[in-house]
């Protein structure tokens, strides 16, 4: 199944008989680059989508990446036997140039210029059809807390001159295309320290959204009856290795600016239920991975807790388009070595921390077609890099994306978790109920 056995190769290996992930073939790129030492390629060619009960349209349905996305036409390619990045400097966001142009530190990577191709895919366009239908209805406080959200993009029509823009664009970000559930139950991330010592962390992110959502009960787009006015609930339970094997972070967020996250934490060594303190959440996650509480995909904090500031319009090359490969490096700190890029027009946000624990702001580079996220960076208290992350995602046929890939990265440290996401599965029929701990103690620990 693979060429090499290597560590990045054993993982993947694992994941896809671990959890029955099919159709995993090694397969030549598209274009005649050759690769570089270590890399190894996956493919996922079909995994299967779970629609909530009462909407059969999309039961079971089993979706593909399109052609168009798949074999895409590179136009120029830039690093490992390509052209220097000293060219498209200009088209990256600086902290993550300079880990490219540092392959003796890093290892070697490669950005594959594509032409721009539109996501047509019908969830895609219910989406659209959502923010449409509610345009107009959402608002924001003088805090920029968001007001009446029901479904789609929260504001379509922005104005450049309007000094709650850089909040607008955050919530649309923060409400983008979603799912309205999400199990990802091979999630294996790699923490790499600068000796090139490897700890595997698999996990098992479950997510429930109440708002926002396509396909529910009838096509209701919010979750009901929701009496603690809830945002979005969220676990994380780990697998292995085995000292953190039964960990459960629980994480509920209410629908409220004034009301904290409530995150609990059961700790299976002391057999408790340990709640978590606001002060926790910029501390790394267990297992040593590049990435805290705050910043799981770029940012996953309480939006009230940073100031937003908006930086501008810049055009950016983003994997947002990108092959539906699982790609691993053995002999270097990355994932997705050797991807699609598309050149996008992205808005520029920072967050600066109202109480600044560990991270003093974040930056995101958010797509203004599709308000996704390809890149963000955290700096530390003395303004200084800190902690970063890129991800890539591949468009399906119906509209629906994955993310085959992302990194987390210590640009400080030479530290990183580059991470496979091998299997998801979305859009089941879970309810409040199941995201108690006593109902995930009971159901998920026991397998």
């Amino acid at each position: 199944m693979l060429k090499r056995l290597s560590v990045w190769g054993i993982c993947f290996f694992f994941v896809s008989v671990t959890f029955g992930v099919k159709n995993n073939v090694i397969y030549a790129r598209p274009h005649e680059l050759p690769k570089a030492p270590g890399w190894e390629y996956g493919h996922v060619d079909k995994i299967t989508w779970f629609q909530n009960v009462g909407s059969h349209e999309y039961e079971n349905e089993t979706v593909k990446v399109p052609d168009k996305y798949e074999n895409q036409k590179v136009l120029n390619s830039w690093g490992y036997k390509a052209r220097p990045f000293e060219e498209i400097k200009d088209l990256l966001p600086e902290a993550w140039y300079n880990v490219f142009i540092h392959p003796e530190k890093w290892g070697h990577f490669r950005i594959n210029e594509t032409e721009y191709v539109p996501n047509t895919g019908r969830i895609y366009k219910m989406y659209l059809e959502a923010t449409e239908k509610n345009k107009g209805t959402c608002s924001l406080d003088k805090d920029g807390w968001l007001h009446n959200y029901k479904a789609g993009c929260p504001f379509p029509e922005l104005d450049a001159n309007d000094p709650m823009i850089g909040y607008k664009i955050f919530w649309n970000y923060n409400k983008r295309l979603q799912f309205n559930s999400r199990q990802a139950p091979a999630n294996c991330s790699v923490a790499i320290d600068r000796n090139h010592n490897v700890r595997n962390v698999f996990m098992d992110s479950r997510f429930l959204r109440y708002n926002g959502r396509f396909g529910g009960k009838n096509g209701a787009p919010l979750y009901e009856p929701n009496p603690k006015n809830l945002d979005v609930v969220w676990v994380q339970p780990y697998k292995a290795p085995y000292n953190l094997r039964g960990i459960l972070p629980l994480i509920y967020r209410y629908d409220d600016p004034g009301k904290d996250d409530n995150m609990w934490i059961y700790l299976p060594s002391i057999r408790r239920v340990r709640r978590m303190a606001a002060s926790q959440t910029q501390d790394r996650l267990s297992g040593g991975l590049d990435m805290t509480w705050d910043n799981i995909e770029h940012f996953s904090g309480k939006t009230r807790k940073v100031k937003i500031h908006f930086e501008g319009e810049t055009e950016v090359l983003m994997p947002l388009a990108a092959s539906n490969e699982v790609m691993a490096d053995s002999k270097g700190w990355l994932a997705g070595n050797d991807q699609y890029y598309q050149r996008r027009k992205c808005y520029k946000i920072r967050g600066e921390y109202k109480k600044p624990i560990l991270m003093k702001d974040m930056t995101l580079w958010i797509d203004k077609e599709t308000y996704m996220c390809c890149y963000s960076v955290d700096k530390d208290l003395k303004g200084r890099d800190w902690l970063g992350q890129m991800w890539f995602f591949s468009w399906h046929e119906n509209g629906t994306f994955t993310s085959p890939n992302f990194i987390g990265i210590d640009f400080q440290r030479n530290h990183s978790s580059p991470t496979c996401l091998a299997s998801q599965i979305n859009n089941l029929d879970w309810k409040t109920e199941m995201f108690s701990m006593e109902y995930l103690k009971r159901n998920l620990l026991a397998r």
